[in-house]
Formats: structure tokens, sequence, C-alpha cells
């Protein structure tokens, strides 16, 4: 599998819980996979495109972190010969297996990594430069007369704990992103967890005798 790595540049409201915030997410199955045919044949019968882009958002409303159109497309990208024979229930947002689920998770937290190491800092890095920053320039507001808060800003700055106002600004728009980002993965581990303590309904699977070409 082959993620397309795009942080989306569409910035927004300078906020850390917009939930207009978003992030864009393509992954897309390899040419050199021996059932590569086969599986965009079956996607484009599903009104599937291996191609597509999607929305990850941070919306507090929205119970799933995964677009449910990209599971689906991942299902298909991720079956194995011995699942070929389900495929057509992953239109009906069925499971195809454990296992093409379990692939299916891996991928995405897989993308999700990538995409975070696409960014010169983690967000504990950024909290931290905030932090100290928030630090030093209440410390300097409280130093006394206006000379001995300039020496205790320029103590700061020569410390590296001042950020200037573009730092700030990238720190802030960064960051919803890689909120957004990290609450997929999160989701992603809770929604396996969720497989392995309670599994799957009976109906989340091809009823029997349906795993037909």
């Amino acid at each position: 599998m082959t993620p397309c790595l795009c942080a989306s540049p569409f910035q927004r409201y300078v906020t850390t819980d917009n939930p207009y915030d978003y992030v864009t997410m393509s992954i897309r199955m390899s040419e050199d996979d021996p059932q590569h045919g086969m599986k965009m044949k079956m996607l484009a019968q599903l009104g599937l495109d291996a191609n597509d882009t999607y929305l990850l958002r941070n919306d507090q409303s929205e119970t799933q972190m995964v677009p449910e159109a990209l599971l689906r497309s991942l299902r298909v990208q991720l079956l194995s010969w011995g699942d070929a024979g389900k495929w057509r229930a992953v239109g009906e947002g069925k499971v195809v297996s454990l296992e093409n689920e379990l692939s299916v998770l891996r991928t995405v937290v897989g993308a999700v990594d990538k995409m975070l190491g696409l960014y010169p800092t983690t967000g504990a890095d950024d909290g931290k430069l905030m932090a100290a920053h928030q630090q030093a320039t209440q410390a300097a507001a409280s130093a006394g007369d206006l000379e001995a808060q300039r020496a205790a800003l320029q103590a700061a700055h020569d410390r590296g704990e001042l950020l200037t106002a573009r730092r700030i600004k990238a720190i802030l728009l960064r960051y919803p992103e890689k909120a957004i980002l990290l609450a997929v993965k999160l989701w992603c581990h809770q929604r396996w967890n969720q497989v392995l303590t309670d599994g799957f309904p009976s109906e989340a699977f091809p009823a029997a005798g349906t795993d037909k070409w």
C-alpha cells in the first residue's frame, strides 16, 4: 500500500478546536499487487475509487474518525486471495474477516505515522515550546519596571524561550492537524480493542454461502 501523504494547506481560523479543521488522506494499493486489476474492477462495481482522497475531521459530533468509504475501499484493496469471494459484502458495510479488518486498521495507522513524520516537531514538542514562551513572557511582565522587563525578555530570548509571532502562528496552524491525526490513530486502536473484547456482531460478516464471485 502506498499512502499519499497530504496534510491540508487550507488553513482556517487560528484555533485548536475548530470543527472545520481537516487533513486529507489517500491510500492506494500498489500496482504490483497480483490482484490489482481484479480489485480495481471490484472497487468500480462498488462505486469506489482507489484514487479518492478523504477528509479526516476533528468533529466531536462524529463517532467515527475514519470515513466509512475509506474503510470500504481498503477492505477491497487489502483482500487476500482467500477472502476475495466476499468482496460484494463490502458494499453492504460488512466486515470481510478479522484478518482483513486488522490489515485495514494497520494501514490507516501506518499512513498516520508517516504523515506525522512529515512535521518537524511533534504535538508534545509544540506544547513545550508554547509553555516555555508563555512562562517567559509572564515572568518578564512581572519583573518590575520597563527596563527590568526588557532585560528579562532579552534573557528569555537568549535562552531560546521566546517565539516569534510567525513561529507561534505556524504552531497554532499545525497543531489541529496533528491532533486530528492522533485522534484517528487512537480511534483505530480503540476500534480494534473493541473487536478483541466484544467481537463483531454476526450481521457484520457476510452470510454463509455469499462468498461467491
